[in-house]
C-alpha cells in the first residue's frame, strides 16, 4: 500500500532516452574523481570529492554514478556542481547502500570547457584499502551522447611497517650442569569444546495481496485469514500432486487456520508461526493486501503460506518453502505472484455464479481430479466447463522484504558555534535579468530559471504560471508531493536548480525576472507538453481531512482500478490536506479519460473509516490534472454488497452471520439444511447502507430452528437477500 505511483525513481529515463539515439564520435574528454586517490583518511571523518569534466565542448546534460565499498565508506549524498549553465533540470539516481548518482540536463543552452558537474560527500567508516567505481553519460543538446573517458578514484588504508628486532648479544657459554631428573609431567586437563556461533535471526516484513477484481462471486474473492510459517527442511504446508493433510483441509473447507498453526507450531523444523485474527477482521478483500512480519535463521530460511478462496468450497492460494536467503546465506527480497489450486477434498459443489469469471448461466462444475492438490480447474480455466469459468491467472501476489540493519556511523562532538557578527542589511537587489519561457497546453516539466527577488512557493508559483498543479519529486524520501490551486496555504518552497511538473491548462508564455543564478541564458526552448487530452502522465487527488480524531494517523489510499496503480498520503489530525500523486518523468501515461479511481481513508489500524469513492475520470479532470475531494471520518461506503463467513465456525450452539451493503435495502437471512429444506428465516428488515461485520452488527443465529428447537449437528447453509443480491454459504454445528 505504500508503494509510490509510476516509478519516480525512473526519472532517469528522460536523460537515457535522449542519449540513446545515437553515439557521437568526439575524444579528448575526460570525467573523473578529484582527488583521485584519498590517502589514510580517519574513521568518522567526512571526505568530498568532485566529479570534474576537462575538455568538455557543447555539453547540455549527464548522469553519474559512484559506487563505493560499503564496509570502508558511508552515508553518500550526492549534489549537482556549477558546470551546466543556470536553470539546469536535476533529479537523483535512485540510491543503494553502495551507490549514489545524480543527473541534470540544462533546457536551451551547453557548457564548454573545465568544470564540476556534481560533487559527492561520504563518511569513513573503516580506513582501508578500496576503489570508488564512476559512471559517467555525457549528451549535447540534440541527446546525442558524448565519447568520454571515465577515471574513477582509490582510498588507501594506513601503511603498516613491522620493526626490525635488535640482534640479541651472544653471551659466555656457561659450564653444563650435571641434569637434574626430570619429574613426570601433570597431564594437561582436556579443552572445553567452544559452542558454535548461532547464525543471527533476520526479520521479513511479507505483504500477501488479493489480486481479484470485482463484486464477490463475479470475478472477485475474498481470503480468509491467511497463515505464515518460516521453517527448514521437514515440514511442509502442502504441494501441488499430494493428498492435502487433514489441518490444511480444515483450511480449504472452512478458512479455520488454527490446526495448521497447531501443527506448524509442534514442529521442530519451523522458527515462526505468523496467523491473521479470525474474521472479520483478517479478511483480504478482493484488491487488498495483508502484511506480516516473520523472523527467522538462514538454517530455517524457508516461507510457507495459505489462505482459503472463500466463494469456493475447496479452493486455496498456496506458496509452499518459498527461499528467503540466497546459495551464500544472504537475505533475498522479492516479489512473486501465487496461483489458486483446488485442495481435492471435496466434490466441487461450485455454480457458475461462485466461480471466479464473467457471468455464466450453465450448471457445470469444475471437477475434482484424484483427490490431490492442482491447479484449480474452475479457476484457471482449464477445465471443460465454458469459456465462461475461465478466470486470469494469478491471484494473489507475495512481497518479501528483508528488514537488514545497517551499522550507525561514529557521531562525532559538534564543534562549538561561535555568534555571527551582525550583517548590516544591503541594498536591495534589482532584477539583472529576463527569461520568457513558452509552456504548452497542458502537463509541462519546467525549472526556475532565474532567482526572484522574493523567494516563491508552490502557491505562487502557480499563480504566476497559471497552474492548477505544482509537482516536485521529494528526492529523501522518493515519492511524489503535489499542491492544487483550490488548497489554502502557500504549499512547498520553490528552490533554483530543481524540476517541477506543472499543468498549464490554457498553456501561453511566462516571463521570469530576477538575478542569475550563474551563467545567463539567453533563450529557452518550449517546455515539452502532453497533446492528447485523454491522457495524463501526472494526476493529483487532493483534499481536507475532516473530523479526525486527536492524536490518530491516517492514510489515504487513490487506487486506478485500469491500471492497478495506488497512491498513498499519511495525514494526522494535525496536518489535514492531502495530496495523492501519480507521476512518470519519462512522459508515460498514468491516467486516461474513463478511468475509474477509488480513495479510501484507513486510520493507524487499518480500518476503512471513510470511503471507498469512486469517480470516472472525464476530460475536464484532465484539463485540471486533479480531483479535488474532501474526506470526513466515518462517512463509509462500502464499495460492494458482501456475505462473509459466519464465526465461530464450527460453533455451538450460537454464530454470527457478518454482511456489508453497497446500498440500503430490506435485508432477510436464510438457514437451510443439507436437503434443501429451510430451516430458520430471519428477517433483518431495512438497513442502511454500511458495514455489519462485528459481533454487536452483524446478524445472529442461536442454532434454533423456526419452532424454537435445537437443530442438530452438520452442515447447514446460510443465504442473504436484499433487493438486488443474494449469496449463499455453508457453515458447520458441532455438538
Amino acid at each position: 500500500m505504500k508503494r509510490q505511483i509510476a516509478n519516480p525513481s525512473r526519472f532517469f529515463n528522460i536523460l537515457a532516452a535522449f542519449m540513446l539515439l545515437a553515439v557521437q564520435s568526439v575524444y579528448g574528454q575526460t570525467v573523473s574523481i578529484d582527488p583521485a586517490t584519498i590517502e589514510s583518511p580517519a574513521a568518522g571523518e567526512q571526505v568530498t570529492l568532485n566529479i570534474n569534466i576537462t575538455g568538455g565542448m557543447n555539453v547540455a546534460g549527464y548522469q553519474v554514478t559512484v559506487t563505493f565499498d560499503p564496509t570502508a565508506l558511508s552515508d553518500a549524498t550526492i549534489t549537482n556542481g556549477d558546470y551546466l549553465p543556470a536553470g539546469a533540470f536535476v533529479a537523483p539516481v535512485p540510491a543503494t547502500d553502495a551507490s549514489v548518482g545524480i543527473g541534470a540536463t540544462a533546457i536551451g543552452a551547453t557548457a564548454d570547457g573545465d568544470g564540476t558537474l556534481a560533487t559527492v560527500t561520504f563518511t569513513v567508516v573503516e580506513a582501508k584499502n578500496s576503489e570508488i567505481g564512476l559512471e559517467a553519460v555525457v549528451s549535447d543538446p540534440t541527446a546525442t551522447p558524448i565519447a568520454v573517458t571515465v577515471e574513477g578514484g582509490t582510498v588507501t588504508g594506513p601503511a603498516t611497517e613491522t620493526p626490525a628486532e635488535p640482534e640479541t648479544p651472544t653471551e659466555p657459554e656457561t659450564p653444563a650442569e650435571p641434569e637434574t631428573p626430570a619429574e613426570p609431567e601433570t597431564p594437561a586437563e582436556p579443552e572445553t569444546p567452544e559452542m558454535p556461533e548461532m547464525p543471527a535471526a533476520t526479520e521479513f516484513k511479507v505483504t500477501l495481496t488479493n489480486l481479484t477484481v470485482g463484486v464477490p462471486t463475479q470475478g472477485g474473492q475474498i481470503f480468509s485469514p491467511p497463515i505464515f510459517v518460516t521453517h527448514g527442511y521437514g515440514f511442509s504446508i502442502g504441494a501441488s500432486g499430494e493428498a492435502a493433510s487433514a489441518e490444511l483441509t480444515a483450511l480449504a473447507e472452512t478458512g479455520n487456520h488454527a490446526p495448521l498453526a497447531a501443527l506448524a507450531g509442534g514442529s521442530d523444523a519451523v522458527s515462526s508461526v505468523v496467523a491473521a485474527p479470525p474474521p472479520p477482521e483478517g479478511v483480504i478483500l478482493p484488491g487488498a493486501s495483508a502484511m506480516a512480519t516473520v523472523s527467522t535463521t538462514s538454517d530455517a530460511g524457508y516461507l510457507s503460506l495459505a489462505t482459503m478462496l472463500v466463494q469456493t468450497n475447496d479452493g486455496i492460494v498456496l506458496g509452499n518453502s518459498l527461499p528467503l536467503f540466497d546459495e551464500d546465506g544472504n537475505p533475498r527480497s522479492f516479489t512473486m505472484d501465487l496461483i489458486s489450486y483446488d485442495a481435492g477434498t471435496e466434490d466441487n459443489n461450485e455454480l457458475a455464479t461462485h466461480v471466479p469469471g464473467p457471468p455464466f448461466n450453465g450448471m457445470e462444475r469444475a471437477p475434482t481430479v484424484g483427490g490431490v492438490i492442482m491447479a484449480h480447474l474452475g479457476i484457471a480455466g482449464t477445465a471443460d466447463v465454458g469459456a465462461a469459468f475461465g478466470w486470469t491467472e494469478p491471484t494473489a501476489s507475495v512481497a518479501v522484504e528483508a528488514i537488514v540493519e545497517m551499522p550507525e556511523p561514529p557521531v562525532e562532538p559538534e564543534p562549538p558555534v561561535e555568534p555571527e557578527p551582525p550583517v548590516e542589511p544591503g541594498p536591495t537587489v534589482e532584477p539583472t535579468h529576463m527569461f520568457e519561457m513558452e509552456l504548452a497546453a497542458g502537463l509541462n516539466m519546467i525549472s526556475l530559471p532565474l532567482m526572484p527577488a522574493q523567494p516563491h512557493t508552490a502557491s505562487s508559483f502557480a499563480e504566476m504560471v497559471g497552474a492548477t498543479v505544482v509537482i516536485r519529486l521529494d528526492t529523501a524520501k522518493q515519492e511524489f508531493v503535489g499542491f492544487t490551486a483550490d488548497q489554502e496555504g502557500d504549499g512547498f518552497a520553490i528552490e533554483g536548480g530543481q524540476g517541477y511538473i506543472v499543468n498549464v491548462p490554457g498553456g501561453g508564455t511566462v516571463t521570469f525576472t530576477g538575478a542569475a543564478w550563474g551563467n545567463t541564458i539567453e533563450d529557452a526552448a518550449a517546455a515539452p507538453s502532453i497533446q492528447l487530452p485523454s491522457t495524463g502522465w501526472a494526476f493529483v487527488v487532493s483534499g481536507d481531512l475532516l473530523e479526525a480524531e486527536a492524536g490518530v494517523s491516517y492514510t489515504v489510499v487513490a487506487t486506478n482500478h485500469r491500471t492497478g496503480e495506488i497512491a498513498t498520503r499519511q495525514l494526522s489530525s494535525d496536518y489535514r490536506e492531502f495530496n495523492a500523486v501519480w507521476a512518470d518523468l519519462s512522459r508515460k501515461s498514468v491516467i486516461e479519460a474513463g478511468d475509474t479511481l477509488e480513495v479510501t481513508l484507513i486510520d493507524q489500524w487499518d480500518n476503512i473509516v471513510s470511503g471507498p469513492f469512486t469517480h470516472r475520470v472525464g476530460i475536464e479532470d484532465l484539463r485540471k490534472a486533479y480531483l479535488s475531494l474532501p474526506l470526513t471520518v466515518g462517512d463509509v461506503h462500502p464499495a460492494a454488497t458482501i456475505l462473509g463467513q459466519n464465526f465461530p465456525n464450527p460453533f455451538n450452539p450460537e454464530t454470527w452471520i457478518p454482511y456489508q451493503l453497497e446500498e440500503s435495502s430490506d435485508v432477510a437471512l436464510q438457514i437451510y439444511d443439507m436437503s434443501g429444506s429451510i430451516v430458520r428465516t430471519i428477517d433483518l428488515g431495512f438497513k442502511a447502507r454500511g458495514f455489519y461485520m462485528t459481533r454487536s452488527t452483524a446478524a445472529y443465529w442461536d442454532g434454533r430452528n423456526n419452532m424454537g428447537e435445537q437443530v442438530a449437528s452438520g452442515v447447514y447453509f446460510y443465504s442473504l437477500q436484499t433487493a438486488d443480491f443474494s449469496a449463499t454459504r455453508k457453515m458447520l454445528i458441532l455438538k
